[in-house]
């Protein structure tokens, strides 16, 4: 509920009477408890179906006021509401029955006459919230901004997300569960395709691998990398299949290329998106619970390259031991941060499980080891296999 002003004339309150290091208080429960003169709040609001908007308020409403229609206006190409009706405490919401609206386009609606169940207070003054209209598809998301892509310097980011690393409007998002690594998610369209990943953050519950779901919250970039913060609202629609790892190089899952004319396939594209890496081959030694750097496609001979992102302090231990030149295929899912830090860019392919390391068959260990490096002439050329760091 929202803070009463200083002066506000409170009828009464009740709540449980507790001790505390500073003295006794009363704790109220919810805005039922507290019997004031003042009128509603607008606090929230975002799509639960392409049609419908829950709308959130501070104070219970009276079933006459919260059904009224002509106390909502609706700015989007829904139109305005066919019809309103009140749920469970604090929250109401207008539903749209005769048109669906566009995922992604903005709207906002308006709310005024909302009635104070409990003090018969109504509201004087229209109260509006904005948000993103219908559900989302994570491609839509990860679609860069034409904006800021013309910008200097070009920027791939959401246009969904708020300047710099501030959160947007609420949006409503559709996705399948891939995995988590602790209280960080990724989701996947169903259908897969490029840029048909996110990354979800701290979600109000928690997701299962496999299951799709309905989240509202909004979008942040967050070291660059486009991330769902703040939800609020989550319903999980059941059993849906993972989309298959897309399998690329690690060429392209390494080039942070801002491809303004989007004729390029770079790391971008496959942010947050489950993806595989063939015939790669490890290029340091890493003991149980450490990550590895991989360089291909094999064969090849990988080089020293000072910008690979080494091991992270944060990330899951791979369940095995690693040996230089292991010649392995992995999947995993694709993390792309730019760090204020001394490696400028940080590529990450988080394995979900030792089964998604496989070993494959290698030559004995010394010939690799009587194989010269490539000469500086070819690396000059580009004739060097690119490095990736495998985490887990």
């Amino acid at each position: 509920m929202s803070p009463l002003p200083h002066g506000a004339l409170v009828d009464s309150v009740q709540g449980i009477y507790d001790q505390r290091t500073r003295g006794y208080r009363i704790q109220l429960r919810d805005a039922s408890d507290m019997f004031d003169s003042s009128p509603p709040s607008f606090a929230d609001a975002y799509f639960i179906t392409p049609d419908t908007i829950r709308c959130i308020f501070d104070r219970n409403l009276t079933q006459a006021s919260a059904n009224n229609v002509l106390n909502y206006t609706v700015t989007s190409t829904l139109g305005p509401p066919d019809a309103a009706f009140r749920q469970v405490s604090e929250q109401r919401r207008a539903p749209q029955g005769h048109d669906r609206a566009v995922g992604g386009r903005s709207a906002r609606i308006t709310a005024n006459g909302l009635v104070n169940a409990a003090n018969g207070q109504a509201m004087t003054s229209a109260q509006a919230q904005t948000m993103f209209e219908g559900i989302a598809r994570s491609r839509q998301v990860q679609a860069p901004d034409p904006a800021a892509l013309a910008g200097s310097p070009c920027d791939d980011r959401s246009k969904f997300a708020g300047a710099g690393s501030t959160t947007g409007d609420r949006i409503t998002m559709r996705g399948v569960c891939i995995t988590n690594y602790g209280s960080t998610y990724f989701l996947e369209d169903a259908a897969g395709g490029v840029r048909s990943g996110i990354t979800v953050f701290a979600p109000i519950g928690a997701l299962v691998a496999g299951h799709q779901y309905v989240m509202a919250g909004g979008i942040q970039e967050f070291f660059t990398e486009t991330e769902f913060v703040g939800n609020v609202y989550l319903k999980d629609e059941g059993v849906v299949a993972i989309p298959a790892a897309a399998v690329q190089t690690v060429h392209v899952l390494r080039d942070t290329t801002c491809d303004l004319a989007q004729a390029l396939s770079t790391s971008e594209d496959y942010e947050g998106m489950l993806v595989k890496v063939v015939d790669v081959k490890t290029t340091e030694e890493r003991t149980a619970g450490q990550s590895f750097g991989v360089a291909g496609p094999y064969p090849g001979q990988p080089r020293h390259d000072p910008d690979r992102q080494q091991h992270h302090p944060h990330v899951r231990p791979h369940q095995g031991p690693v040996r230089h030149g292991d010649r392995r295929d992995g999947s995993g899912v694709e993390r792309v941060r730019r760090r204020p830090v001394a490696h400028p860019a940080a590529q990450r392919c988080r394995h979900r499980g030792e089964p998604h390391a496989e070993r494959r068959s290698q030559p004995a260990v010394g010939s690799e080891l009587r194989r010269s490096p490539p000469s500086p002439a070819r690396q000059a050329q580009g004739h060097v296999q690119p490095c990736l760091s495998v985490t887990t």
